[in-house]
């Protein structure tokens, strides 16, 4: 019950927070939307995927491995670049 307050308190000022489990994500709504870049997390607090999206459409995704390298990256059409994880 506390956690739906949460969330609703957090929707009703643009921001949100997926529900606890083993991946979570955060980003902004805006007019009941995703907006702009949503970060989603695996179960120890890694990034796993970073979506942008514009007008409420996902715009691009990034992949990352588990160094925190961008390995992906998907467009709005879905086309699949994939990416040399150097780190450099």
């Amino acid at each position: 019950m506390r956690f739906n307050f949460l969330l609703f308190f957090l929707f009703l000022f643009g921001y949100a927070i997926s529900s606890p489990s083993d991946s979570s994500a955060e980003g902004k709504m805006k007019h009941g939307k995703k907006s702009g870049a949503w970060t989603y997390y695996d179960s120890a607090k890694h990034i796993v995927k970073v979506e942008k999206y514009r007008n409420g459409k996902l715009f691009q995704t990034y992949i990352f491995n588990s160094d925190g390298h961008v390995i992906e990256r998907i467009n709005r059409k879905g086309y699949v670049t994939k990416l040399r994880a150097c780190g450099c």
